[in-house]
């Protein structure tokens, strides 16, 4: 049997919604968090890895949050 790794998704916002695969049963909407210096986040759930996009890193260091 082969494990399907984790879906990496890039996003543009450091605060962000996983509702999970998109299947009629997903998992109930978490909110996640992505610490600018770390740049990643993993949901708790479904096991998707988020990435923080280079964009939004820069934006964030550039506002000092």
């Amino acid at each position: 049997m082969t494990i399907t790794p984790p879906e990496t998704r890039i996003v543009e916002k450091a605060h962000f919604s996983c509702e999970g695969p998109s299947v009629p049963l997903g998992h109930p909407r978490v909110w996640l968090r992505i610490i600018p210096e770390i740049g990643h986040v993993d949901c708790g759930y479904c096991g998707a890895h988020y990435v923080l996009s280079d964009t939004a890193k820069a934006d964030a260091f550039a506002r000092g949050s």
